[in-house]
């Protein structure tokens, strides 16, 4: 868990292509509560009702995202998405414990979970395509130079995470639960089989857990 302190922030003025109101944004399971979410062609920027404060996303820091049906866990759907915190400049709040030094070389690549959850459900296709739109304007720079290796620590990073609040989905839910565009399937897909080798140590054919990007 990867939890940030909101900061002070002016809404975006440029380039906003939305401006939805009554999103609630939950951070690594950190309830934010009640905010506006602003797309611009540039950035992604929630604050949070009343306080001015809230956090700033680049497209190139979203590395996985999508729409994701009510569950046992999570009564309701909302816009998902796995964050590269490297790519941000997010305040992170460090534990008063400190950390071992397996957690110190975990957050070499440090990641964390992201929901947005609209008043109107309905809404949620329409933002996710917004922000593939928006996506599409601001390739990443490193896509060029990303291998298997680089994939592979943003999966095993979030596994757990992901199965314990139940964005974590098998085949047989991914076309009831997410839905994504076939560039971000066929990543998905690719990337995924790149881990299930990994923890396997075989060829044997990817297993049946699937995110987004």
């Amino acid at each position: 868990m990867t939890l940030i302190n909101l900061t002070r922030l002016s809404e975006p003025t440029e380039n906003v292509r939305h401006e939805s109101s009554q999103i609630k944004c939950q951070w690594d399971g950190q309830n934010f509560g009640i905010g506006t979410l602003y797309i611009s062609e540039q950035v992604l920027v929630w604050i949070k009702d009343g306080t001015e404060t809230g956090f700033t996303l680049t497209y190139p820091s979203i590395g996985v995202y999508g729409q994701t049906a009510a569950s046992d866990t999570e009564p309701d759907p909302a816009l998902f998405m796995v964050v590269d915190l490297n790519k941000t400049d997010v305040q992170i709040t460090r534990p008063a414990n400190g950390h071992s030094e397996d957690e110190e070389e975990e957050d070499d690549n440090p990641t964390a979970t992201v929901r947005f959850v609209p008043e109107d459900v309905t809404s949620l296709p329409f933002l996710m395509n917004l922000i593939q739109e928006c996506q599409m304007l601001n390739p990443d720079p490193d896509d060029d130079q990303a291998d298997d290796y680089g994939e592979s620590i943003l999966m095993q990073g979030d596994v757990d995470e992901l199965q314990a609040s139940g964005d974590w989905y098998s085949q047989e839910t991914m076309d009831d639960e997410v839905q994504l565009s076939d560039e971000g399937r066929a990543n998905l897909e690719r990337i995924v089989g790149n881990l299930n080798i990994e923890q396997n140590g075989s060829d044997d054919k990817p297993g049946d857990h699937y995110m987004e990007e």
